[in-house]
């Protein structure tokens, strides 16, 4: 398949077996993190500005149907796939696949306890560490961390710059259809997340959820 001038090793394929046309690319993070200044990089370099150029780039594509187009975003891709959309009016609709809906450091921080709690036995050295990073998670929380210190391997900037965009705001507001999807063995996305994007989009037309039994975060059991 040809790769794509704007996305390096991005592969666009433009037949599938089921018929849908699909741009698929690498996180702009994953090919050059080593270039970008981690402590100027938001979620706005990271993430949306690369899904809004291939939105763009796939709409351009003259065999594509842009009358259905659909923005898939998993993960922290889902969470912010609203903005993305309210950005992008070429989407016709949103698929969430294993989207938070609670502050990030929130559920970086339950991740931890739940790890934590697979463990038999933690060492002192594992329990200091793993308190230190509870405890950053709660300064980030209350946003008087330092912008410079990280909590796991990201800059509370970058977490103070998720502070400020209301996905929630963004996905009651689209009104497009939106597509909500976990699987029930997912802690990196647990049940109350899931719970609360089904209680904020209650009233939103075109809301779908799905739960896949057995399946962890990236659907595979």
């Amino acid at each position: 398949p040809p790769r794509s001038t704007l996305f390096p090793y991005t592969t666009l394929f433009r037949s599938a077996s089921r018929g849908v046309m699909v741009l698929r690319y690498e996180k702009r993070t994953k090919l050059y993190g080593a270039k970008m200044n981690r402590f100027k990089t938001t979620v706005q370099e990271e993430t949306i500005d690369d899904a809004l150029l291939a939105v763009r780039l796939l709409a351009a594509q003259p065999e594509a149907d842009t009358t259905r187009l659909v923005l898939v975003g998993h993960s922290l891709g889902a969470m912010l796939a609203p903005e993305i959309a309210t950005s992008a009016p070429e989407i016709d609709a949103v698929a969430m696949l294993a989207p938070v809906a609670r502050p990030l450091e929130t559920v970086i921080s339950d991740q931890l306890r739940f790890i934590a709690s697979q463990q038999d036995t933690l060492t002192m050295e594992e329990q200091v560490k793993l308190q230190a990073e509870l405890d950053k998670a709660a300064q980030i929380r209350d946003e008087v961390l330092m912008p410079s210190k990280s909590l796991l391997g990201m800059p509370a900037s970058y977490y103070y710059d998720l502070h400020k965009r209301d996905q929630h705001a963004y996905a009651k507001s689209l009104g497009r259809p939106i597509f909500i999807a976990r699987g029930t063995k997912d802690y990196q996305a647990p049940q109350m997340d899931y719970i609360m994007w089904q209680d904020i989009l209650k009233d939103a037309p075109g809301a779908v959820f799905r739960s896949y039994d057995n399946s962890f975060h990236i659907f595979i059991e």
